[in-house]
């Protein structure tokens, strides 16, 4: 098997999430997408609150 078909091998497997187990506690992808979410409100919250405090 050459390099080239190796690679496309392994990404079309970590695609599929076939290179490793899932665990539970991974949660889903709706799960993932809820924290991103959660994190980049917060993260926005905190900016606003630092440019009141540098404007005031």
């Amino acid at each position: 098997m050459n390099t080239k078909l190796l690679k496309q091998k392994i990404l079309d497997l970590a695609i599929r999430g076939k290179l490793t187990q899932q665990l539970k506690s991974d949660g889903t992808a709706a799960d993932l997408l809820t924290q991103i979410s959660d994190e980049r409100r917060e993260t926005k919250e905190k900016e606003r609150g630092q440019k009141r405090a540098v404007s005031s």
